[in-house]
């Protein structure tokens, strides 16, 4: 039975671990998208 449990614990920290990485990946694109606006809202400024 210990096989199953640490399949399950695997598993489980797996499923904990993908969610961070797509929680990141989605701040990741926040930060990209607010970077871009604020380069396009300078570049558009007359000098």
């Amino acid at each position: 039975m210990s096989n199953i449990e640490a399949i399950k614990a695997s598993v489980k920290e797996l499923a904990e671990a993908r969610k961070e990485k797509s929680r990141k990946l989605k701040e990741g694109v926040k930060e990209s998208l607010a970077h871009r606006r604020t380069q396009r809202e300078q570049s558009n400024r007359p000098a």
